[in-house]
């Protein structure tokens, strides 16, 4: 995959948890070809506005699932 020099200037001119964000999910999957579970170091509410950004620009589609561990369901993404 190819980014586009635009693209990648884009992202580094965001605030700093956009520019995260941005990087967590390019590294999550590189090639951008299938959907992939993200972890952010970013916290829930911070995650939510830079996913917001990311999601209106384009570069990134978000899918919610659903997540079970120890009993617990949890919603990612």
């Amino acid at each position: 995959m190819i980014i586009p020099i635009e693209d990648m200037l884009w992202g580094s001119q965001q605030k700093p948890s956009v520019n995260q964000l941005w990087q967590e999910c390019w590294t999550a999957d590189p090639y951008g070809s299938r959907w992939m579970p993200l972890t952010s170091a970013l916290g829930y509410s911070t995650f939510i506005s830079a996913k917001k950004i990311l999601s209106e620009s384009g570069l990134f589609i978000f899918k919610q699932d659903l997540s079970i561990q120890d009993g617990r369901e949890t919603l990612l993404g």
